[in-house]
Parts: C-alpha cells; sequence; structure tokens
C-alpha cells in the first residue's frame, strides 16, 4: 500500500483536452479522476487558466469548467501560479519558475543589450482568440513586426488581407519552430508583443520566457499584468 500512496499523477492543461470530446470527454476525465483516487495516486493539477483560451460556445464553455471543477474536487493539491488566483481557488502558490537557456545563449543575449534587432516579434501558436487583428488594425506601417509559429489556416487568410489592406512591414512565419531557435529570434528582435488578453489566463508563459532571455515585453492592461508587471523588470504596459 505503500508503494500505491507514493503514486503521483501530475496534471497540466489535462482539462483542455474534454474540449474536442464534449460530454464524452468530462466523462472520462471524471472516470480517470476516480480511477486514480481509488488506486491511491495523490493528484496534483496545476490551474494555468481560469477558463480554457479558445472555448468559443456556451456548451464548450460548459464542458471546460465542468472539467475545472472536477479536478479541482478531486486533486490532492492544487498548484497556482498566480497570487490573486491562488487567493480567489484557495489554490497552492507556487511562483512561475524563469526558463532555463544554455550559458552560450544567455552570454550573446547579455551582448545584445545595446543593438537589438530591427523589429518587434509575436510568437506562439497564432490563433483566433489573440485577437493579432485588433493589434493590426493600428500597427505603424513603418514599423517591422515578425509573427512566428503555427497559424490556424483561415485565421492567417485573415491576417494577411488585414496587412496587405494597410501596406504593413509584416512577415508572417508559419511553422513549429524548434526551442533553439525561438530563443535567437526573440533574443533579435526589438521586443516581444504581447496578445494575451489577460481574461482567462492566470500567467503567460510566453511572458515568462520573453523576460527569462532579458528581452522587454509590450503589453495592453489587464489584471494578469497588473500582478506580473510588479515583479518583472522588463514589463511595459500600454494603456
Amino acid at each position: 500500500s505503500g508503494a500505491w500512496q507514493r503514486a503521483l499523477f501530475v496534471s497540466h492543461w489535462y482539462e483542455s483536452r474534454n474540449l474536442k470530446y464534449g460530454a464524452l470527454g468530462t466523462i472520462k476525465i471524471f472516470l480517470l479522476l476516480c480511477t486514480l483516487r481509488f488506486l491511491g495516486y495523490r493528484i496534483i493539477w496545476f490551474r494555468h487558466n481560469h477558463s480554457v483560451h479558445h472555448a468559443q460556445t456556451r456548451l464548450q464553455k460548459l464542458f471546460n469548467r465542468s472539467a475545472i471543477t472536477l479536478f479541482g474536487l478531486f486533486s490532492t493539491v492544487r498548484i497556482c501560479h498566480g497570487v490573486v488566483a491562488a487567493r480567489q481557488y484557495a489554490d497552492t502558490y507556487v511562483p512561475h519558475p524563469k526558463y532555463d537557456f544554455p550559458e552560450g545563449l544567455l552570454s550573446q543575449q547579455a551582448s545584445l543589450t545595446h543593438a537589438k534587432g530591427d523589429r518587434f516579434i509575436v510568437f506562439g501558436q497564432i490563433k483566433r482568440y489573440k485577437k493579432i487583428e485588433a493589434l493590426l488594425s493600428s500597427w505603424p506601417s513603418d514599423i517591422g513586426l515578425l509573427i512566428a509559429g503555427v497559424f490556424d489556416k483561415e485565421y492567417k487568410e485573415d491576417i494577411l488581407a488585414l496587412i496587405r489592406a494597410r501596406s504593413l512591414d509584416i512577415e508572417l512565419d508559419d511553422r513549429f519552430i524548434d526551442d533553439a531557435e525561438l530563443a535567437q529570434l526573440v533574443i533579435n528582435s526589438k521586443g516581444v508583443i504581447h496578445v494575451n488578453d489577460g481574461q482567462t489566463a492566470i500567467v503567460s508563459g510566453t511572458l515568462i520566457y520573453s523576460l527569462s532571455l532579458g528581452v522587454p515585453v509590450y503589453a495592453t492592461r489587464s489584471k494578469m499584468l497588473d500582478e506580473f508587471s510588479d515583479k518583472y523588470v522588463g514589463i511595459n504596459v500600454v494603456n
């Protein structure tokens, strides 16, 4: 029995998986959690978001809330990287760690402190919920921007149409980019444009990743940014 008591199930973002399968996905999560607790597993759940970013319909939002509720009820330990959210949900607060990078990469970053590139960067999964079109609708035509990551196909067409309509100096790099190349792109930029609106997220991996490389981040004001801008140097909040 001692071995079972030491067995752990650690979950990151698992509650988001039921969106694709609807009610069946929620039932599967319920059965999984019941089975784990029956077998004596300790369930450690990391609450990364208030809700999944890309839930669109009422049913998707309902299924996501149901999955989050189940993890909240069944978990032995609930961990949250946001102080305010941890207090709100009665979770255990653990600060989000900074990312580790090879020493050679960081020494190169240090040498570029006063020699940044000539364009900004947006990176990550390029999905409609990020509302990049809102950024581009007011983006200056004489300032360069790279948008890098895997795009939703239809969303990419909308972004291209907006770029052409406004004659913007924007490059799209639609592909999966490995860690080493992504770090190089971020280091060689003038700064990272953070496009998460902070409504569903508790903490942003993009934010922590960029600051770990010593690259400034520019973002509009949100509850999430208000909390983290007090803790990290390099966050520039734009009203």
